[in-house]
């Protein structure tokens, strides 16, 4: 609880590998998840201004990233965007990848801001708290794989040109790229789709 003296003391009511005012965030994954790093620094009912400087720097970060990653993404876009480009199968995977980056370093921020926004508001809804959750562990952690699956094809993709040199049709391979993209999402997502089933 915590006393007027000491802001900072408090004694935990939650059950074990959890923690936050609401007990919802988890202290039980492999990693170390952005609620298990700040979740202990945020003071609820303090504006932000007076948090810990350790989460304002973390904040501080967090747009920086946001800022360079969307810049990043974007240019990437833009340069494999043209049909030149996409002629060869490789050009689709760095497009498609270009575009999972954007989506990833949003979804990122858009977390680090939730995680804040519902410390220091203590929302207390555990089904709005449940889904948010979810979400925001789950995509970018796909998104994340997708990107580097794609990464590895581009590299296959090379790899197989240099093999067959001159018998390469960049045409039929460009055909089995689209499929090849949908492939790595639907093997992805369902070997991470247990994640968020099982969490309670």
């Amino acid at each position: 609880m915590l006393s007027k003296q000491c802001l900072t003391a408090a004694t935990c009511v939650c059950p074990q590998c959890y923690l936050s005012t609401g007990c919802q965030l988890s202290t039980r994954s492999f990693g170390l998840p952005l609620d298990v790093i700040l979740g202990y620094q945020i003071r609820p009912k303090f504006l932000f201004s007076r948090q810990p400087s350790s989460l304002i720097i973390s904040g501080i970060v967090t747009v920086i990233m946001f800022v360079l990653g969307l810049v990043n993404g974007t240019l990437s876009f833009i340069s494999f965007r043209g049909k030149s480009i996409r002629a060869v199968s490789c050009g689709v995977y760095l497009f498609a990848a270009s575009i999972i980056s954007v989506f990833t370093m949003t979804i990122f921020a858009v977390k680090y801001f939730f995680l804040v926004v519902t410390q220091l508001t203590m929302i207390e809804n555990r089904t709005f708290l449940l889904v948010q959750c979810l979400l925001l562990d789950f995509f970018p952690r796909i998104l994340v794989q997708i990107e580097d699956w794609l990464y590895a094809c581009v590299a296959i993709e090379h790899l197989i040109t240099i093999m067959k040199r001159a018998n390469f049709n960049k045409n039929s391979t460009r055909q089995v790229t689209k499929y090849i993209i949908l492939l790595v999402c639907m093997i992805v997502a369902s070997t991470s789709i247990h994640e968020p089933l099982n969490r309670s």
